[in-house]
């Protein structure tokens, strides 16, 4: 009994938060190390810095997805992504003064849109991200972060804001309570006249796409206007990757590309984000889809095939040993 009391008072130590450090060279002579590994309620935290010659760049890994990563000489992001949830948004609503982004990550988006000047607000349900993002990547804390569940927040928060992004991951999803029908009714509820929802989503464009074509679906049943902006060449590969999807109500909006065209982009992300903004994609008109519901959400089932290949293209792409820390 003493032994197994001793144990009892043990076992709280192994759940603590933990920090270590890792640091070694690659074959090709990068520097990889990692900087900061902690567990909080929801999941695993990494920052890992990569360094080659004059290259250095940071990446955020949460559950061992890679959620941002910038380059530390310049803080400017590396991945197209963020870049087309700022400029696209900022360019169809340029007069948008007000902006709620769900999921902080690195913290890279809202700092963008603070730095335009927009009053900027974020929901993310980890505290533990809000320190990393504040101590890893130079989140600036003047930006409010409420820690809470999204949808909770939507429901209890009357305010309305002329962007509203939700870059939202659990692990490798975006959460089914945050893309259903009643929760883009909920969104809308807070968009101000003339704002824009703009959705980060890894989706596919070519096969096995029900799930990617049923979000627009549901969209769709809400907002007058939806478009699909992929991350990448839609006529290359596999067809799969990060979407950036954009809905609003009204008539078509044009892009005023002149507020956004001399914004700086990393020469990492350039090309993709030029070609990204210039080639929306639509789906044929009688490409498979349903209505997500509070009810029925099967994106987890369906689109298990695509979080496997994500998770096997990050373990083909980052050292193991970073990976299990």
């Amino acid at each position: 009994r003493k032994w197994a009391a001793a144990a009892a008072l043990l076992l709280p130590l192994f759940f603590l938060p933990h920090e270590s450090h890792i640091e070694k060279q690659l074959a090709d002579g990068t520097k990889v190390e990692l900087v900061a590994n902690r567990d909080s309620f929801y999941g695993n935290l990494k920052v890992v810095d990569y360094s080659f010659q004059q290259k250095q760049q940071r990446e955020l890994i949460i559950d061992g997805l890679v959620q941002g990563g910038v380059d530390m000489r310049n803080g400017l992001s590396v991945y197209e992504y963020s870049y087309m949830l700022q400029f696209i948004p900022y360019a169809l609503n340029p007069d948008g003064k007000n902006c709620l982004v769900i999921g902080l990550g690195a913290g890279l988006v809202p700092a963008w849109y603070h730095k335009q000047g927009v009053n900027t607000e974020v929901v993310d349900i980890d505290p533990e991200v809000a320190q990393i993002a504040r101590n890893y990547f130079g989140f600036d804390p003047a930006i409010k972060v409420h820690i809470e569940d999204a949808r909770y927040f939507l429901i209890n928060n009357q305010k309305r804001y002329d962007f509203l992004i939700l870059d939202m991951f659990n692990g490798d999803t975006t959460p089914g309570h945050l893309l259903s029908i009643e929760a883009m009714q909920l969104a809308k509820q807070r968009l101000a006249p003339n704002g824009i929802i703009a959705i980060n989503l890894v989706g596919s464009l070519k096969h096995n796409s029900l799930m990617t074509a049923s979000a627009v679906k549901t969209l769709k049943e809400v907002f007058d206007e939806v478009t699909i902006f992929p991350t990448f060449d839609p006529a290359v590969g596999d067809g799969t990757g990060n979407l950036e999807i954009i809905a609003y109500d009204g008539a078509p909006k044009p892009m005023q590309l002149t507020r956004v065209n001399d914004l700086t982009i990393h020469p990492m992300a350039q090309s993709g984000v030029t070609m990204g903004m210039q080639r929306p994609f639509v789906f044929p008109g009688q490409t498979p889809a349903m209505l997500l519901t509070d009810d029925y959400n099967p994106m987890d089932f369906y689109d298990l095939w695509l979080k496997e290949a994500v998770r096997k293209g990050i373990i083909n792409s980052t050292d193991f040993d970073i990976l299990l820390g």
